[in-house]
């Protein structure tokens, strides 16, 4: 029987004993395990909410001093951003629960999270140059290739990608 395909081999999986068939080392359902939770690129969104968790609060109250402390009239578009970071806050918050409990809602609502903060940018620009005749800033223009760069990349991620179906399963 010399040279048999496969001799020397192993034909078991190195993590359950399941017979496998070589080159594998691995059977399907240990080959799959490896894919669940949060790791590999998942770790980049979850640093994503936190953080944007933690400047959206720091956002939103720097906001709401200002209109408490104000003495003048406060603009439609300083209000606009008020309601605005208040929406996006409380996605991010929801999102950043849902990823956390590995809920299978969250690839949808990470995408509006996404676009809603494009969104948000975008609208609040537009309105700040229209109305009050304020110019995009270096600021501005790194917020639109952040965000762009997070859609491009992000929502076909999760859209597509094996660990995110595996992980995301509650």
């Amino acid at each position: 029987m010399k040279g048999i395909e496969g001799e020397g081999l192993p034909t078991a999986c190195a993590s359950c004993g399941e017979k496998v068939l070589p080159p594998d080392s691995h059977c399907a359902h240990c080959e799959n395990k490896k894919y669940t939770g949060i790791g590999g690129w998942l770790y980049l969104p979850a640093m994503t909410l936190v953080l944007s968790v933690i400047s959206g609060v720091v956002g939103f109250f720097g906001v709401a001093a200002f209109v408490l402390h104000t003495e003048a009239e406060v603009s439609a578009l300083v209000i606009f951003e008020l309601v605005c970071m208040t929406a996006l806050l409380i996605l991010v918050i929801y999102t950043t629960v849902l990823f956390f409990k590995k809920k299978r809602q969250l690839p949808k609502f990470y995408t509006a999270f996404i676009l809603g903060t494009m969104f948000y940018y975008v609208m609040d620009s537009w309105l700040g140059a229209t109305f009050y005749d304020v110019g995009l800033s270096s600021d501005d223009i790194k917020a639109f290739v952040s965000c762009a760069g997070q859609i491009l990349i992000w929502i076909p991620y999760f859209r597509v990608s094996k660990r995110v179906k595996l992980t995301f399963v509650n």
